[in-house]
């Protein structure tokens, strides 16, 4: 498309979606909205549409919780399949309907980093390094952890509302390679993960009990951090690799993303079917979707 007025062509952008959108009657302008959201509520899974209601949350996100005079929007890869969900959900007697291409869930904002060191604030990047520091929770329910990958380092934060993916990254290790995919807050420089992938773990061990001495038969005093054990009675010491551990899960490599009601709008869900592949361009047949432009 062209902005009005004007010869320089708008973003097409290399992916596309469409929206089915029903507007409401002026009179009903800022009263509660009249929508099945039983309905809805099914509707991703029976008619192939997606982001329309998050399971996670029990949000209708297909329903605007401002006075505007939107009724409902249901996205698709297709104009008819949209359009066909539409009409399968009952609500109040709507003004009339618009079916809108867009770039909605096509990661069209995102742009891949080489290194650490180039991730810029106020972008959106795919960036990957390895955890080098242990993750911290914070107040509120936040997950903070940072990679780096000897270029320089990064924060990557998982905040409240992504909901299940605060429990994957504050499951991660120092030494666990990742790929983080967000946009980019300046202070302190962050990426505020929309998804991330975990491409390998390493080996994980929770201490279970201090070494026993073999002269004495008792538990040893821990010396430190790092500094090994030492048998209170005897003096006789032990390395830090001494004590009794266990192997702990570490989580399964692949890619966690956001709760729906949490994922902007150019974000693709994995609820659209996404085989989330940054090496290379991401195509799509109509079983999947459209292919790239």
């Amino acid at each position: 498309w062209r902005h009005r007025g004007g010869r320089r062509r708008g973003m097409a952008g290399r992916r596309l979606t469409f929206e089915a959108t029903t507007y409401r009657r002026r009179e009903r302008w800022g009263t509660p909205r009249e929508v099945d959201l039983d309905a809805l509520a099914g509707v991703d899974a029976q008619h192939g549409t997606f982001s329309s209601f998050d399971p996670e949350t029990g949000r209708a996100l297909a329903v605007p919780n401002t006075p505007c005079p939107v009724l409902l929007g249901l996205r698709a890869e297709w104009s008819d399949t949209a359009e066909a969900a539409l009409a399968e959900i009952p609500t109040e007697e709507p003004a009339g309907r618009i079916t809108w291409m867009t770039n909605h869930a096509t990661d069209d904002h995102l742009t891949p980093v080489d290194r650490i060191a180039d991730v810029r604030p106020t972008t959106s990047v795919i960036a990957t390094g390895r955890i080098v520091s242990a993750p911290r929770r914070l107040r509120g329910g936040h997950v903070i952890a940072s990679i780096g990958d000897g270029t320089g380092s990064v924060d990557i934060a998982a905040y409240e509302p992504t909901g299940r993916l605060r429990q994957i990254v504050a499951a991660l290790a120092p030494g666990d390679a990742v790929t983080a995919v967000g946009g980019v807050r300046s202070r302190p420089l962050t990426i505020n993960l929309e998804r991330i992938e975990i491409v390998s773990t390493v080996d994980r061990y929770i201490k279970l009990e201090n070494p026993v001495c073999h002269s004495c038969g008792v538990h040893m005093k821990s010396r430190g951090r790092d500094a090994g054990y030492r048998c209170a009675r005897c003096g006789a010491t032990a390395p830090e690799e001494a004590a009794v551990t266990t192997v702990a899960t570490a989580p399964e490599p692949g890619w966690y993303e956001a709760a729906l009601s949490a994922q902007r709008h150019l974000t693709m869900p994995s609820t659209r079917g996404a085989r989330w592949s940054y090496g290379g361009v991401l195509r799509r047949d109509r079983a999947g979707g459209h292919e790239d432009l």
